[in-house]
């Protein structure tokens, strides 16, 4: 099992991504809103915001119980650059975040909208040939 709680390294300081379902909480309370194409630059940028909702939400769940800790200052620059830094790293927290947050591997996921995009043209299939097959009967 993945752990909610992932931790970066940024500008020499680690920091606490929570990935759970309250960092949506975080995006939606900031008007925040995060879209992506399949494009790989825009998935990128998509869940480098991600990351730093996951920041702020696990700064928050932190301060609560510590309220003197230092502001937060984590930025999406610097997540920008973390994640150019270490690509690697980048795209397994993205397998991560992606399994925590849908309950299924990214694997599964690519591999069932597959499946229903298969399923899908072969019912488009199937309707245009019905539509023409009676298209014909009509005709006669």
């Amino acid at each position: 099992m993945i752990n909610p709680i992932q931790f970066i390294e940024v500008a020499g300081e680690k920091r606490g991504l929570l990935l759970t379902p309250s960092l949506y909480r975080v995006i939606k309370e900031r008007g925040w809103t995060i879209e992506t194409d399949q494009t790989v630059e825009n998935v990128m940028v998509a869940y480098q915001k991600l990351f730093l909702a996951a920041a702020i939400n696990y700064d928050e769940k932190e301060r609560f119980l510590n309220p003197d800790l230092p502001p937060f200052d984590l930025t999406l620059i610097d997540i920008d650059i973390w994640a150019a830094r270490e690509p690697e790293r980048f795209w397994k927290l993205v397998k991560d975040a992606f399994e925590l947050l849908n309950g299924t591997t990214l694997e599964a996921a690519t591999k069932k909208a597959k499946s229903q995009k298969k399923k899908s043209l072969w019912l488009e299939t199937m309707n245009r040939l019905k539509n023409f097959c009676l298209g014909l009967v009509r005709r006669s």
